[in-house]
Order: structure tokens, then C-alpha cells, then sequence
């Protein structure tokens, strides 16, 4: 083994431990440790052609990423086969975000839709107004969180977890199936949690906002600690209530009968649980989250104003991992998981005492994965592992309650498997080829090939260019391919679906700046068939799902990040994209051709405190409606958070305003609505003080 291997991963063991409990200050202690971790451990597994840190200057030094969802293992950001982006828990106080999709859409590429129910969200132009997040996979520590029914990935108040328990939000655009399979058509969403070291005692923090501000009141309590032999653990509990506010809906404003708006329906409250432990090398999590929203729109033709519409969805997730190094190059791990998934939805059609209708979805599965990762073949890095997933019980149910009529009654188990190979050759000096392929099966998808090209040119130690091929695939889902029913609103049977898959091409530009910047050109071409898309069958007015169409996809990314000393950091983006049926040349619905990001930290005041200035603009988007103008207008959107560090001696605060200029804009709605599109909120103020008892 070359000398400098040993040494770097003695020093990174060493940084890891012993600065971790020096005598420092804790800035500079924590800062430092983690700085010299991650420059040795890079060291340690850096070839020919990866990024040589040695030829860097310390300001780019401080900029080199560690990330782990591009390629199963940890590597530096200018390695991996994506243009990754990376959020911090620093940023997410720094912003005063509140939940997964306030995260993610401040990214490039990324965008939202909120219909008063669920979040979904869209990428480089690509969002089916009233789908779930089905084409991005979502996962908590490596656990897979889309569930096997509807395949959500979960971004809004209904995710598994509190966001204050977030350490950091890797998100790898691109075609992700070559190395997880079903889902990653559009990216991977990796969310990796707090250790309990990152807590150091009790925290207990409450949150409270206007009427129509994001999770409205939440308290939470948190306990993390790491003992003297390494272990660690923690425990987390957080509750959350918004009242929203009464909402008007001129679709449904009929004199005599209602004046178009919904009070007290737009509630959303939720509970969760968190824990997580680890010694040596083993890893053990657990979560669960409940949900109940009021539903205000009155979807599927549901009678308007009627406080019985709500949704309930309840998550649980336990997740255990080993990690074993078999010697200095060869790693092997393991893992075993089981999640749940229960959602109810209440449509209320005929006034009391007559009852509801109600949908009833019951899912729960375990699987496990084992991946091996090594170095031993010189130049090369390889990485070879195998999942099983069982989903022992899907289950749909609609009925009626009062009287109590079924109109489905579904069961079954399905399976998926999985077996995936990449490798990342070094074979020049300034070269990388990294390669994958996934072979999987499942009871909806038999026999699916992902393969991924990468070519990656390190052109100078400040210069990266990347050339990315991939295909990727999303099966249908249990509720695509079964559900139906003949009840008011409902939606037809076709078995006849078949997987979505999708061809990009991705040419990548990173330009390191010695004063602490780095740009970023991306340009891309999405291609997608067979793809499945829920609409109106004129025959007999119920939805159903086909395969419908081809899309293509040709844009441009933009972005640019600097940091400056002092603690001032900008990170902003620009994204143009042109989206289309390519059978009829029509504009996709919901997808804006323009969007703007800006994202601002900057020290006022004195030491600890910073102001986050967020903006964002959204280009009009066309509607599935056929309202004479079928269009929503374009937005510009701001939000500013003010945060203190350290208020008094383990006191935190931040106060935020979103929306600060009360734009008043709106997103399109989906085929169940009868309104073309759905406003969003307004001006809204939140307060925030957590304090650690340490």
C-alpha cells in the first residue's frame, strides 16, 4: 500500500477521535476535525486521475464535497458522474426552511407544486400536475422511503422526517437507475440525519407563525449524546399545527348554494418520532410520522366546504446497517430494512347523517442490500452489490361507510430484485471512466437493463468537465396498475401499463475560482417514453392511467457558488429548458421555461448573527385546464430569515418572512380538480428559539 494511504487514513482516524475532545475551542475544534477527516480520507482513496488535492490552494481546499448518493461510496464531489448539489443544516438555518420540498426547490432545475394537500416536485420541466413524486427516489440514511403503493416520494408536511434533523441534502440529477433501480428517473434525493454527537445534550425548540405560515406552531425535543466508547444515539420527538386559513375558490361560487370559500379546511397537522444509534459498525434508525390534512379544493367532485374531506398518511421506517472493512482498500456492508406506509382519504359526496367515501391504502415491506466496494485492481474503484425488496402486503380499499357498500377490495405481495456492478477507472492521469449497469426484476417490470456512461476530464486542478449517458426506468405502481372503482370521482382498471423509461445526456462544466467560487455549466437532453399519464376517459368520465406519450427535453443550467471570508456566502442559478410531446410537438403542462435561484447569507450585526435572503422566479406555466387562457403567469418570489446563534449562552432564534413582497401566484392544478390552478400563500412570519441543554 503507498505510503501516503497509511498515513492519510492514521490521520483521519486521529482527526475523527482525538480533535473531536481536545481542549480548542469548539468552533475550531469541530470546524478543524471535520476539515482534516475529510482532506485525509480523500487522500486515502485518491488514483491517478482523481482530483489531486495537492495541486489545490486552500481556498479550494475548504470547497471540496464529499458525496455519497452518486455512486453508493463516498468520493469528491468533481468525481462523481453527476453535478451533484449539496445542502448543509447550516443552510437550512440560515434560510429558515421547513420542510424537504422548501429545500429542494431552491436547487437548480428544481421546482414545486402544492394543490392545498400534497407537495410534489418537478425537474428541468418535467411535472404531471396531480402526480406523486414517482419519478425521484427519495432516501433517509440509504433507507428507500417511496412506498410500493403510490411509489411517493414524500417533500412536504407528510415526509418522514422533521427537518431540523437533517445534516445534509445530496441531490444527484440524472438518470439514477444504473445503481437504485425503479424511481430515479429524474434524480436521487439522499438525506443523510444528525448523529447524536451533532446535538451534544437536550435540545428542546418550538416554532410559531401567522395563520398561513409553514408547519404554523411545532414544538420538538431532542436528545443526542456519543459516549466515551465511541457509541452514539438519538432521540427525537416533534409536533406540528397549522389552522391555514380560510380559502376562496371562485369555481365553486354559486349563489344560493355557497359563496366559494372553504373555512377551517386547509388544517395540516402532524407527530413524528426519530431515533437512531450506532457503535462500532453497526447502525440502527426508526421512524414515524403521521399526517392529517384538511382537504379545501374538493377533488374528484367531492361537495365543496365539507369539513369531513381530509387525508391521513402515517409513515414508519427502521432501518439497520453494518459496515465492515475487509482490509485498507476492500469495504463490504449490509443492511436490513422494514417500512409501512397507512394512508386514508375522506371524500365527502352527500351532506350528514349520510356517511363518507373513503379510501384505504395499507402497505408494508422489508428488504435487505449487501454492496462491496474496492480498490484492489489498481486505477479502479468497483462497487458490486445485490437488493431484495419484499412488499408482503399492499392493500386498496373504497367503500362507503353509511351505508357501508365496497366498491374495492384489492390485496396482494410483490417483489423487486436487483443486481447492480459500476466501475470507476483511472486511465490517465486526467481521467476517469466511470461505467454501471442494474439488472433488475420485479412483478410489474420483469428484466430491466439501466446502464450509466460517465467520462470525466480533469482538465486542471480548477477545471472538471463531465460527459454523462444514462437510462433509467420507473415501473408502475401497485394503485396505477389496480385501483379502480366505480364511485363518484373514481377511476378505471388498465393492466395493460407498462415501465417508463428515459434516455439523458448531460455535458457538465465545473470552474474552481482561487477566491473561493465555483461555476457550473450543465447542458442536457432528456428523452422519455412510454409515459405514464392519468386522464378522463370521455365514455364514462373517470380517470384512468395510460401510456400516453414521448417527451423530450433540451435545456441549460447555470450556476455559480462563492464563498468569502467572514462567513458571507451566494449561491444562485439559472435553468432554461423547453419541454415537449415530441408526437405533437405540444409545450408540456407545468413546466416553466425559465427559472431564476438566488440564495444569500450575510454576518449583520455582531458575531453569530446572519440574515438569508432567498429568491426565486418561476416562468408562467401552461394548465391542464381548458380555461380560455390555460395558462399561470410567472412569479418572483423572496424570503428573508434573520438568525442568532447565539442569542444567550446555548439560545438560538431566527425570525423569517416568506413571501416578504405578498406575490400573489399560483400552481397548476391536476385532472381530479375542477379548478385550472390553486393559489399559493401569501406574506407569512415565523419565530424560532431552540435551546440546548448541553
Amino acid at each position: 500500500m503507498p505510503p501516503h494511504v497509511v498515513i492519510a487514513r492514521a490521520l483521519a482516524r486521529y482527526c475523527r477521535t482525538r480533535l473531536a475532545v481536545t481542549p480548542f475551542a469548539p468552533g475550531w475544534r469541530r470546524g478543524h476535525a471535520q476539515m482534516f477527516a475529510v482532506l485525509c480520507t480523500l487522500l486515502c482513496s485518491t488514483s491517478h486521475a482523481e482530483t489531486d488535492l495537492t495541486e489545490l490552494p486552500i481556498e479550494q481546499l475548504m470547497q471540496v464535497q464529499v458525496v455519497t448518493g452518486a455512486s453508493k461510496y463516498a468520493q469528491a464531489s468533481d468525481d462523481a458522474p453527476a453535478n451533484v448539489s449539496v445542502i448543509t443544516a447550516d443552510d437550512i438555518k440560515a434560510h429558515g426552511w421547513r420542510t424537504l420540498a422548501d429545500i429542494l426547490r431552491s436547487l437548480p432545475g428544481l421546482y414545486t407544486n402544492y394543490d392545498r394537500n400534497y407537495t410534489t416536485l418537478g425537474a428541468r420541466g418535467f411535472l404531471r400536475a396531480g402526480d406523486y413524486d414517482t419519478r425521484f427516489l427519495l432516501l433517509i440514511d440509504g433507507f428507500r422511503a417511496n412506498d410500493p403503493i403510490f411509489d411517493q416520494a414524500a417533500v412536504g408536511t407528510d415526509a418522514q422526517l422533521n427537518v431540523d434533523l437533517i445534516e445534509r441534502v445530496e441531490y444527484v440529477p440524472g438518470a439514477g437507475s444504473a445503481v437504485y433501480g425503479s424511481n430515479a428517473l429524474f434524480g436521487v434525493i439522499n438525506v443523510i440525519t444528525k448523529r447524536g454527537r451533532d446535538i451534544g445534550g437536550v435540545q428542546v425548540s418550538g416554532f410559531t407563525g401567522s395563520p398561513n405560515a409553514p408547519n404554523g406552531r411545532e414544538g420538538r425535543v431532542t436528545w443526542g449524546q456519543r459516549a466515551d466508547n465511541g457509541a452514539e444515539w438519538l432521540l427525537s420527538a416533534s409536533m406540528n399545527d397549522a389552522p391555514g386559513r380560510d380559502l376562496y375558490f371562485g369555481e365553486f361560487n354559486q349563489p344560493g348554494v355557497s359563496d366559494g370559500v372553504a373555512r377551517g379546511m386547509d388544517f395540516d397537522r402532524a407527530r413524528r418520532l426519530f431515533a437512531k444509534g450506532g457503535f462500532g459498525e453497526f447502525g440502527l434508525s426508526f421512524g414515524y410520522a403521521d399526517r392529517t390534512k384538511g382537504v379545501p379544493t374538493a377533488p374528484y367532485d367531492q361537495s365543496f366546504n365539507d369539513p369531513r374531506s381530509r387525508t391521513v398518511d402515517t409513515r414508519y421506517m427502521v432501518n439497520g446497517t453494518w459496515q465492515h472493512a475487509l482490509d485498507e482498500l476492500t469495504d463490504v456492508s449490509a443492511r436490513l430494512y422494514w417500512g409501512r406506509y397507512v394512508s386514508e382519504g375522506d371524500y365527502a359526496y352527500n351532506p350528514p347523517p349520510a356517511g363518507i367515501n373513503r379510501d384505504a391504502f395499507d402497505t408494508a415491506w422489508y428488504g435487505t442490500e449487501l454492496k462491496l466496494v474496492t480498490r484492489r485492481i489498481e486505477r479502479h474503484t468497483v462497487v458490486v452489490g445485490a437488493e431484495l425488496q419484499r412488499d408482503y402486503r399492499d392493500a386498496m380499499r373504497n367503500f362507503d361507510t353509511v351505508p357501508y357498500v365496497s366498491y374495492l377490495d384489492d390485496h396482494r405481495s410483490n417483489h423487486r430484485m436487483g443486481l447492480y456492478l459500476q466501475d470507476q477507472f483511472a486511465f490517465h492521469p486526467d481521467w476517469l471512466l466511470d461505467s454501471g449497469l442494474r439488472y433488475d426484476h420485479t412483478s410489474f417490470a420483469p428484466g430491466m437493463l439501466s446502464p450509466r456512461v460517465g467520462l470525466i476530464w480533469h482538465a486542471t486542478p480548477s477545471t472538471t468537465v463531465k460527459a454523462i449517458y444514462g437510462m433509467a426506468y420507473r415501473a408502475p405502481n401497485d394503485y396505477e396498475l389496480h385501483y379502480q372503482t366505480s364511485a363518484p370521482g373514481g377511476e378505471q382498471l388498465n393492466s395493460r401499463l407498462s415501465a417508463e423509461r428515459i434516455r439523458t445526456y448531460e455535458a457538465v462544466l465545473e470552474q474552481r475560482v482561487a477566491a473561493g467560487g465555483k461555476a457550473t455549466v450543465s447542458v442536457f437532453q432528456n428523452n422519455v417514453s412510454d409515459l405514464i399519464s392519468q386522464s378522463v376517459d370521455p365514455n364514462t368520465g373517470l380517470l384512468f392511467f395510460s401510456n400516453v406519450a414521448r417527451v423530450r427535453t433540451r435545456g441549460v443550467e447555470l450556476g455559480y457558488e462563492q464563498r468569502w471570508p467572514g462567513g458571507t456566502r451566494l449561491r444562485t442559478s439559472y435553468s432554461f429548458q423547453h419541454s415537449e410531446d415530441i408526437d405533437t410537438g405540444q409545450t408540456l403542462s407545468n413546466s416553466p421555461r425559465h427559472m431564476f435561484k438566488l440564495n444569500a447569507t450575510v454576518p449583520v450585526w455582531r458575531e453569530g448573527w446572519r440574515a438569508g435572503v432567498e429568491a426565486q422566479y418561476i416562468s408562467s406555466r401552461l394548465t391542464t385546464s381548458d380555461a380560455p387562457l390555460g395558462r399561470v403567469g410567472g412569479y418572483w418570489i423572496a424570503n428573508l430569515t434573520v438568525a442568532a446563534a447565539r442569542l444567550l449562552p446555548n439560545l438560538e432564534m431566527s425570525a423569517s418572512i416568506y413571501n416578504v413582497f405578498g406575490r400573489r401566484y399560483a400552481d397548476p392544478a391536476g385532472p381530479e380538480l375542477v379548478q385550472p390552478s390553486i393559489r399559493q400563500d401569501g406574506r407569512s412570519l415565523g419565530v424560532k428559539f431552540t435551546y440546548t441543554f448541553r
